[in-house]
């Protein structure tokens, strides 16, 4: 039998400091991150810290895929042509502050040419995995809610935000998703890239 050799407790207990500090960074903490290096990197906004958990374009023929595409408004509705395809971003956002917080309610997808693609404004009704906040984010919360069905699931543990993208994205990538001040402004104030 070996014996098992145990780090000694102010090591462990450094060691778990120095995991806090650094998570706490990363999500929202002193040092603010604008822009992510990978789409799953979290950015701030304010002291929400939002995630892209997974994008992907979608296929209209399978069920899952299927159960994204409700609540398209009618003027949206029409086929997609031969040159474009439906997107699926799923975002999530915790507040590491000790304040409620608004959520960021506008978002934009960015090419490397500059055009860019808004997400369709889905009936929240019909479709209850889209990104909706409809209140400010308490401290330490997360949205979605992670025990809601758009904050499960093996895939996707975030809300929706659905794009019509054109096939020329295909050669103008990196896709980058904007995210913008709750409070207002023209300008983005953060970004993730997306991965195409």
């Amino acid at each position: 039998m070996r014996a098992v050799r145990f780090a000694p407790l102010k090591t462990v207990l450094v060691a778990a400091c120095v995991g806090v500090a650094a998570t706490a960074s990363a999500c929202g903490g002193h040092e603010k991150v604008t822009e992510a290096k990978t789409e799953g990197g979290y950015v701030d906004v304010g002291t929400v810290a939002y995630q892209v958990q997974i994008s992907r374009t979608l296929n209209p023929s399978l069920p899952e895929d299927k159960s994204y595409l409700v609540g398209i408004p009618a003027a949206d509705k029409k086929p997609l042509t031969p040159d474009e395809q439906w997107f699926a971003v799923f975002v999530r956002g915790q507040n590491f502050g000790d304040k409620p917080q608004p959520l960021v309610t506008k978002f934009r997808v960015i090419d490397t040419e500059g055009t860019t693609w808004d997400p369709i404004k889905l009936d929240t009704e019909t479709n209850t995995l889209a990104w909706n906040p409809t209140a400010q984010l308490d401290p330490t919360f997360i949205y979605p809610d992670p025990s809601s069905i758009s904050g499960t699931g093996p895939v996707r543990q975030g809300s929706l935000l659905l794009f019509r993208l054109d096939n020329s994205i295909y050669q103008n990538r990196p896709l980058v998703l904007e995210l913008f001040d709750p409070a207002g402004g023209k300008e983005p104030v953060a970004e993730i890239p997306l991965d195409l």
